[in-house]
């Protein structure tokens, strides 16, 4: 008898249940991975009006995070990176919103002052996952994209605040940084 290929020789069910068992392992570990959205998703809707709107981006993180810690590889690799990048985004806007003396002093609306901060913290969650990128030599492309998506949801729960206008503000920033530093990292060996 030959083997070579893997699983000759083993019954099937015996193959059935350790299959089975390989995938509910997998689906843990993206549920537990996911599970550091919930005190994002809390925080963002106890500070901030609208809890609608992030209950709905939370669950789609939630969603998001345990596909691709399912998934594993760079993709499952991705998720803590890019929560912790998408922190910035998310809370500028809110320390703005909160710091009514920031708006006065800045001599800015505060809905001028919270589109600021949503820019300002895009474009550092960009430079943060471009660098990660430039240093990755794993699938960085697909690494990038999936700490990329984290990163801009995890950003809009506090950029919500003003709306579209800030998901705009995050997504700008987010481009304008990590285009460039991944374009030179992907001309990298």
């Amino acid at each position: 008898m030959d083997h070579s290929e893997p699983g000759m020789g083993v019954p099937a069910a015996l193959r059935g249940r350790a299959r089975c068992a390989y995938e509910r392992g997998r689906v843990l570990a993206g549920l537990r991975l996911a599970a550091w959205v919930l005190p994002m998703v809390a925080f963002a809707v106890l500070l901030q009006g609208d809890p609608a709107a992030r209950l709905s981006v939370g669950g789609a993180l939630f969603a998001t995070a345990a596909t691709f810690g399912w998934r594993g590889g760079a993709w499952g690799r991705a998720v803590i990176p890019g929560l912790l990048a998408g922190a910035v985004p998310m809370g500028l806007p809110m320390l703005a919103r909160a710091s009514d003396a920031g708006c006065a002093m800045a001599g800015m609306s505060c809905t001028t002052w919270c589109l600021a901060a949503c820019l300002a913290g895009g474009t550092i969650a960009g430079a943060l996952l471009g660098y990660r990128a430039a240093r990755t030599s794993e699938a960085r492309l697909a690494a990038f994209c999936a700490s990329g998506v984290v990163a801009v949801m995890t950003g809009s729960l506090g950029c919500l605040v003003i709306g579209s206008a800030g998901l705009l503000g995050l997504v700008a920033g987010f481009g304008i940084a990590a285009v460039p530093v991944l374009a030179v990292a992907t001309r990298r060996p």
